[in-house]
């Protein structure tokens, strides 16, 4: 599995907010679909790295 450089993406201002969220989550998505998600679900993977150790988001 190749690591995502993807990350930088979000930062590129040369495109809408929108389109960066795209173009950073569709090579995770394709590569977890070629791993047969064995990687895990982004969304949850994503609410996990959101909460961190903030109790607010894991209550809800």
């Amino acid at each position: 599995m190749k690591r995502s450089t993807a990350g930088p993406l979000l930062f590129d201002w040369e495109h809408a907010p929108l389109d960066r969220i795209a173009r950073h989550f569709h090579p995770l998505g394709q590569d977890h679909k070629q791993q047969k998600y064995a990687l895990g679900y982004l969304i949850g993977n994503l609410g996990i790295e959101i909460a961190g150790p903030a109790r607010m988001p894991r209550k809800s």
